[in-house]
């Protein structure tokens, strides 16, 4: 009985231990992500403020140039930055390696000098306008807006429609608004962190690329 027993755990921990394996081959790669997303931003906020009071020097974060993300197991982040920094004021770029665990405590791993290379393309992909984020983000875009400008807005019709992103999103929406008795075009870009708190990044007339 005690030998079956002792077979049956050994058995269960082989099949936990493939399980992790396998949950970490699904998510354990890094991969690009958009440097304006929420998670990105808190990481490099971070990972600046680390470093001011490690070296105590003034640094501040100009732009992250490029930024990859990683979910080494469920819950946690893992970021790779390379960013534009003033280091008591003199310019510079970085490369910054922030790790999050499943509580969101974060920590700076490493920091180092590097040249920072911004992606080619904006990493957007087109999707329907009826996509259900879509319409969220622009619900949210208008409705933020309406509240920062004290103008009523509201959407009359999505011309175009992109997103980016996996664990957070980037959408970018084109629309045709309502603003008293005009209806301009307006493109606006909103994020979306993993706990679906939403940000409008940018509201600005546009032609919709066309």
């Amino acid at each position: 009985m005690k030998n079956r027993m002792k077979l049956a755990f050994s058995l269960a921990v082989v099949i936990l231990a493939l399980s992790i394996s396998g949950i970490a081959q699904k998510t354990g790669k890094y991969k690009p992500t958009d440097p304006e997303n929420a998670g990105v931003g808190l990481a490099a906020d971070f990972a600046v403020k680390t470093r001011s009071d490690k070296t105590k020097k003034t640094v501040e974060l100009v732009k992250i140039v490029n930024a990859e993300d990683q979910e080494p197991v469920l819950g946690a982040r893992n970021f790779k930055l390379c960013m534009n920094v003033t280091t008591n004021g003199k310019a510079s770029s970085a490369r910054a390696y922030v790790t999050m665990d499943q509580y969101s405590n974060l920590k700076l791993v490493s920091w180092a000098a590097a040249k920072c290379v911004a992606p080619k393309g904006d990493g957007f992909e087109k999707v329907a306008n009826d996509d259900p984020g879509i319409g969220l983000a622009a619900d949210f875009a208008v409705k933020k807006h309406s509240e920062d400008t004290k103008i009523e807005h509201k959407v009359a019709k999505i011309l175009k429609a992109e997103e980016k992103g996996k664990f957070e999103m980037t959408y970018r929406v084109c629309m045709q608004v309502t603003e008293g008795d005009e209806k301009p075009v307006i493109q606006a870009v909103v994020t979306m962190d993993q706990y679906s708190n939403m940000k409008l990044v940018s509201w600005k007339h546009s032609d919709c690329g066309n």
